[in-house]
């Protein structure tokens, strides 16, 4: 009776080491996946969806590592000042990102950014060691100030293309495109867009499949994989040529204020977009002796080709 029971001990414990041998086995034989990292670069004024959005997308899939990151350890306060929120890192502590992410916001919020000669000579550094760089929506602006996009086609939000083409002339602005990939740059049109932007990237380093789960696992049901332009590619996205943008040069009669007409005195919207310009904003202009305020360059621009246009929809 004892043997039979040291005989049954001794079958159990071989059974087990078995077990535990097999499972090592088979947990060596499996590769060893190692995960692009993604930084969301964040900052005062940012607009949220154009960061939270490719955000949300990459952080769907394992094969991604998502971090933020900011010019400084702080509370970041998003463009309505409806949500506070800490980065990961600091641009002096961000690791090496595979991909990093530009969102953007309005003037208030990009400048400061934009003028911060640290930051824009991190940015290009950090570039340097990226797989791919992208920006969503007015974000392409920080990639312009570091000579980013010369030579390279790209995109941005409808009403900021012309301020783009302006301050990048050695870049070719395309409208009417989701996204834009131009070599390891990738720009995308307005806000949402950057959804689709890093949709792109996943079916690119991962495959379509895998980009076409995490759509449909975040409901989104706009995706259009065909909605962009890569250059280079055989397959133009659209078989509609991509429009050039050709700056706008506009000079207001002195009498209506010149082309800036100082600094906006109350809170007022703009007559182009709709949007809400807030008080102290300097873009802005004089038209039959009332000031007038724009989120952006690009929407005054509109605005001074045929004012009365968009006053009479007001």
């Amino acid at each position: 009776m004892k043997n039979k029971k040291n005989h049954i001990i001794l079958s159990t414990l071989l059974f087990v080491s078995f077990l535990v041998c097999h499972n090592l086995s088979l947990h060596a034989q499996q590769p060893i996946i190692k995960k692009h990292k993604v930084a969301v670069f964040i900052y005062q004024g940012v607009e949220l969806l154009d960061f939270a959005g490719p955000l949300e997308v990459f952080s769907n899939t394992e094969s991604f590592d998502v971090f933020t990151v900011a010019p400084k350890i702080e509370t970041i306060v998003a463009m309505n000042k409806n949500i506070q929120f800490i980065p990961n890192y600091s641009i002096a502590t961000c690791p090496q990102p595979d991909i990093i992410v530009f969102p953007g916001a309005n003037m208030e919020g990009l400048m400061p950014v934009y003028n911060d000669s640290t930051v824009i000579k991190w940015i290009l550094e950090i570039h340097n060691g990226t797989s791919y760089t992208m920006s969503v929506c007015t974000g392409a602006a920080f990639l312009s100030k570091a000579g980013i996009l010369d030579g390279h086609s790209v995109t941005t939000h409808w009403g900021a293309t012309k301020n783009l083409q302006t301050i990048t002339p050695k870049a070719t602005v395309v409208e009417g495109k989701r996204f834009v990939e131009d070599g390891k740059v990738l720009t995308t049109a307005g806000v949402s867009a950057g959804l689709d932007g890093a949709l792109h990237l996943i079916s690119k380093m991962v495959g379509k499949d895998e980009a076409l789960r995490v759509a449909r696992n975040i409901e989104y049901d706009k995706w259009n994989p065909d909605a962009g332009l890569v250059i280079g590619s055989e397959r133009i996205f659209q078989k509609a040529p991509a429009k050039k943008i050709v700056p706008v040069k506009k000079e207001m009669n002195k009498k209506e204020g010149g082309p800036n007409a100082g600094v906006l005195k109350e809170e007022s919207i703009d007559p182009f977009c709709k949007m809400k310009v807030p008080k102290g904003t300097t873009i802005t202009v004089m038209h039959k002796g009332k000031q007038y305020g724009f989120c952006s360059e690009g929407c005054k621009e509109y605005f001074l080709e045929n004012p009365e246009k968009y006053l009479a929809g007001k």
